[in-house]
């Protein structure tokens, strides 16, 4: 004890301080924890090798569906390389006039779906199924095999109030 009536250790660290002390400390935990979970959440993004992308192998063809406006339209999936998935639509059935398209790669543990200036990754890709997730897009998507020669095409979003939609259409093998 000194002449103040606090011990010298009392001194360093005054009773106001000790609660703020305190608080502090409950929050490292939360803080490890938020790093690990960021650290696992990077890890799930990068969980797919070059080799995932043969998952993909049911799109390879020529589909037609019906868009949502009743239209018919017509597209096709060709390998564009190791890791690399084109899609091409075309204005109509004889696949010539070229109208729009989108890429499907492998790169850096990830696979993308870039169409334009929206991107999506993949969160889940498996035998028959490949379901992505928005990057900077205004829906995800999921791909599903019915059968060889049917695809259900599925689209997620939040409308204006945040309440989910989806909407689904069938792509069918063109021969």
């Amino acid at each position: 004890m000194t002449g103040s009536g606090l011990a010298l250790s009392d001194r360093r660290n005054p009773p106001a301080a000790r609660p703020l002390a305190l608080i502090l400390l409950a929050f490292i935990p939360l803080i490890a924890n938020g790093c690990a979970l960021k650290a696992l959440d990077q890890k799930e993004r990068t969980m797919f090798t070059e080799s995932s992308m043969e998952n993909l192998s049911f799109l390879e063809g020529k589909w037609s569906g019906e868009a949502p406006d009743g239209t018919n339209f017509y597209e096709s999936y060709v390998w564009q390389g190791p890791g690399i998935l084109q899609s091409t639509r075309y204005s109509d059935e004889t696949f010539t006039a070229v109208t729009d398209g989108s890429v499907v790669e492998f790169k850096d543990g990830q696979i993308t779906s870039t169409w334009g200036e929206y991107v999506w990754r993949a969160r889940e890709v498996g035998d028959g199924l490949a379901a992505f997730e928005p990057i900077n897009a205004p829906s995800g998507f999921v791909w599903r095999r019915i059968d060889p020669d049917t695809v259900e095409v599925t689209q997620n979003w939040n409308d204006e109030s945040g309440a989910p939609q989806s909407y689904r259409l069938l792509l069918r093998r063109i021969f």
